[in-house]
C-alpha cells in the first residue's frame, strides 16, 4: 500500500427535497464570463478560472484544532512522554477525553446537509472546561509514580541530589514543550512554564502542574503562526510552522521525528525537501483516516439513518427475508465507503475511478451478501459484486439503503444534485411536508413520488427535471440496497399484496435543464455524471473547503480552485490532487492583510 501511494505521488508533485444553497454567495461567474482558456467545446466546462491579478484573500483568523486533531495530538504526546505506559495513561484519563465536545459540520449559508467538522471554529465553554480537565488529569497520571516521573524527566527526577532538579525540569520543558508547541520554546516561555513548579522542580505535584499548563497552552490548542517577517503583509512560514501545517494536513496530528528533523535542519524549506515530505506523509497509512474523513463528510454519510428500526414489523421482515439489518449495519455501510475511498487513494485511482469503483470493501457478512460478494479482508484484493449493475459509488449500500419499506428517490436525487454536483436547489414551498412518501398497495415508489411531486407546478419545477430522475435511476435496488427487477407492494396492514416492475429509465439533465440524454439506469447515470465533469468541479469546491476550513471566494481563490478542478478533470490520481494545495505558494505563507 505504501509503494502504491508513493508511486501515485511521484508524478506530481418528502418532499422537502429542494435543498438550500450549498454554494457561497459569490459562487457563480458573472454573466458573460468567457470560457476558461483552453476549454474545448463538448468537453466538461470548468466552473473556476484563475486570474493571476486577483485580489488576495484576507487573513485567516486564529484556527483551533478540531476534536480529532486534539485527541490525536494528546495521544501522540502521551506516547512520547511514556511509550511503555501510554495505553494505561490514556485509559486513566479517558473519562476526561470523552467530555471533549464533537465539532459540528459547517457548510455554506442555507446548506441543510453536508459541511465539514474541521470548519467548526467555535470556542465554547464546554470545550474549555473539557480540555482543562484533560490537562489536569494527564498531569496527575503521568506523574503518579516515581517510575513514571523517572520515565518522563530522566533519572535526575528521582535521584537523591537536589542540585540538579531545576536543570532536570528545564531540560524536560525545553524538549517536551517544543513538541507540544510544535516549535522550539524561547527562554521567556521556559521560565514561565517552570515558574509554577516553585521551589520543588521535580516533585510530583510541581511536574503535574507544568504538564497541565503545557496541555492547556494556546500554542497546543490553536495553530499559532507568526511567519518569518513581522512587518510583511504576507510572510513565509517558519520551518516548524510549515511542518505543523503539513502534518495536520495529512495526519491530523503534530509532526513526527522525521518531519521535525527536516524542519530543524532547514531542509523542509527547500523545494526538494518539501516534496520529499509530502510523498512520505501521503504514502503512510496514517493519512488514510484523513481521506476517509473528507469523503465521509462530503458524502454526508453521518446522515444515514439507523437501519434496524423496523426489523420487528411483519412487512419489513417479509421484505428483508434473511437480510434483516442489525445494530451495526449502518456503521458497516459507512465504513464500506470510507474504506473504498482510502483504498482508491492508496492505489492511485482518479476521482473518475472512485466514481466508478464497484468492488466491495466490507467485511460485514450481511453487507457482503447484499453486494453478492465474499467478505473483504483488509489488505486483500477487494472482491467484485455479483452484478454488473453495481455501477460504482451511486450503487453502494450507503447511497441506497433507507431502513424503511420503500426507497427514497427524492432523497437520493437531491443527494446527487446537491451533494455530488454542488448544484443549487431552491427551498421548497412552506406548505410542503418534510415526510417520506408512504408505500402504496397498488403503485411503485416511483409512481407515488411522481404523483406527489410532478402534479403541482411549484413542485414539478425542481422535481421533474432536477431531482426525481436522479433518484429513479437506482430504483433497480430496494430499500436494503439489493438488486431487484420488481418492487414488492404491501397494504396498510403490512401484508404483501403484489409486485410491479421497476422503471429506471430517466432523462437526468446533467449538462443543463434541457439536456435530452436518456439514462437507462445506474450504469448510464454514472457514466454521464463522469462525462459531465460536475462531480469533478464539486470535488474541487468541497476539498478546498475541507483543507482551508472556510468557504471559497471564487475570484480570490480562483487559481487554487481551478488547479484542483483541472487536475480532477484531467484524470490526476486522488493522491496527486490531495498534494496540490501543499505545493501552492499560499500553503507556505501566512497572510496578515
Amino acid at each position: 500500500m505504501l509503494s502504491s501511494r508513493r508511486a501515485a505521488l511521484i508524478g506530481v508533485l418528502a418532499l422537502a427535497a429542494c435543498e438550500g444553497q450549498i454554494a457561497a454567495p459569490d459562487d457563480t461567474q458573472p454573466p458573460g464570463t468567457p470560457p476558461p482558456k483552453g476549454w474545448v467545446p463538448g468537453a466538461p466546462k470548468p466552473q473556476f478560472s484563475c486570474a493571476p491579478d486577483a485580489p488576495a484573500v484576507a487573513a485567516v483568523p486564529l484556527l483551533r484544532l478540531s476534536r480529532v486533531e486534539y485527541l490525536n495530538t494528546v495521544s501522540d504526546l502521551v506516547r512520547r512522554a511514556n511509550p511503555a505506559e501510554a495505553a494505561a495513561v490514556l485509559g486513566e484519563v479517558q473519562a476526561a477525553l470523552s467530555r471533549v465536545p464533537p465539532d459540528s459540520r459547517v457548510g455554506a449559508p442555507g446548506e441543510r446537509r453536508g459541511g465539514f467538522a474541521v470548519a467548526d471554529q467555535s470556542l465554547q465553554q464546554a470545550l474549555v472546561d473539557a480540555t482543562y480537565d484533560v490537562a489536569v488529569a494527564l498531569g496527575r497520571s503521568l506523574t503518579s509514580s516515581a517510575a513514571r516521573r523517572k520515565t518522563l524527566l530522566g533519572a535526575c527526577a528521582t535521584d537523591t541530589s537536589t542540585a540538579n532538579d531545576r536543570a532536570c525540569l528545564e531540560s524536560f520543558v525545553r524538549d517536551f514543550g517544543a513538541r507540544a508547541f510544535r516549535r522550539p520554546l524561547d527562554d521567556a516561555e521556559v521560565t514561565a512554564l517552570m515558574a509554577v513548579a516553585l521551589d520543588a522542580p521535580v516533585a510530583a505535584a510541581s511536574v503535574a502542574d507544568v504538564l497541565a499548563l503545557l496541555f492547556t497552552a494556546p500554542q497546543l490548542l490553536f495553530f499559532v503562526e507568526h511567519g518569518t517577517d513581522a512587518v510583511a503583509e504576507v510572510a513565509r512560514l517558519s520551518a516548524y510552522e510549515l511542518a505543523s501545517r503539513l502534518s495536520y494536513y495529512y495526519w491530523r496530528t503534530a509532526p513526527d521525528d522525521a518531519l521535525w528533523a527536516a524542519a530543524a535542519s532547514g531542509e523542509l524549506l527547500t523545494a526538494g525537501g518539501l516534496k520529499a515530505q509530502i510523498v512520505r506523509l501521503s504514502a503512510s497509512d496514517r493519512a488514510s483516516p484523513t481521506w476517509a474523513e473528507f469523503f465521509s463528510q462530503w458524502f454526508a454519510l453521518e446522515d444515514l439513518d439507523e437501519l434496524d428500526g423496523l426489523v420487528t414489523t411483519p412487512a419489513f421482515k417479509t421484505l428483508a427475508g434473511a437480510d434483516l439489518p442489525g445494530p451495526d449495519t449502518r456503521e458497516a455501510a459507512i465504513a464500506d465507503v470510507e474504506q473504498m475511498a482510502s483504498w482508491s487513494v492508496a492505489h492511485g485511482a482518479s476521482l473518475s475511478g472512485l466514481l466508478h469503483e464497484s468492488r466491495s470493501f466490507t467485511g460485514d457478512p450481511l453487507l457482503a451478501r447484499l453486494y453478492g460478494a465474499t467478505p473483504w479482508a483488509s489488505g486483500a484484493e477487494p472482491p467484485m459484486p455479483a452484478s454488473a449493475n453495481r455501477a460504482g459509488l451511486l450503487t453502494r449500500v450507503a447511497f441506497l439503503v433507507s431502513g424503511s419499506l420503500n426507497t427514497r428517490p427524492i432523497l437520493k436525487g437531491a443527494r446527487i444534485r446537491n451533494g455530488l454536483m454542488c448544484e443549487n436547489l431552491q427551498l421548497p414551498a412552506g406548505n410542503v411536508a418534510a415526510v417520506a412518501p408512504q408505500p402504496s398497495p397498488d403503485a411503485t415508489t416511483r409512481q407515488v413520488v411522481e404523483a406527489l411531486t410532478e402534479s403541482s407546478p411549484n413542485c414539478a419545477q425542481c422535481h421533474q427535471k432536477l431531482i426525481n430522475p436522479l433518484g429513479f435511476s437506482t430504483e433497480g435496488f430496494d430499500a436494503l440496497g439489493r438488486e431487484r427487477q420488481t418492487e414488492l407492494l404491501f397494504d396498510a396492514q403490512g401484508q404483501r399484496v403484489g409486485e410491479r416492475p421497476v422503471d429506471t429509465r430517466t432523462v437526468p439533465a446533467l449538462s443543463s435543464s434541457d439536456d435530452p440524454t436518456v439514462s437507462t439506469g445506474p450504469v448510464d447515470l454514472t457514466r454521464l455524471l463522469d462525462q459531465s465533469g460536475r462531480v469533478h468541479s464539486c470535488f474541487a469546491r468541497q476539498y478546498f473547503r475541507f483543507v482551508n476550513r472556510r468557504l471559497e471566494q471564487t475570484t480570490a481563490d480562483g487559481c487554487a480552485l481551478s488547479e484542483l478542478e483541472q487536475g480532477a478533470l484531467g484524470g490526476l490520481s486522488l493522491a496527486e490532487l490531495f498534494a496540490k494545495p501543499t505545493l501552492r505558494p499560499e500553503f507556505s505563507q501566512r497572510s496578515f492583510r
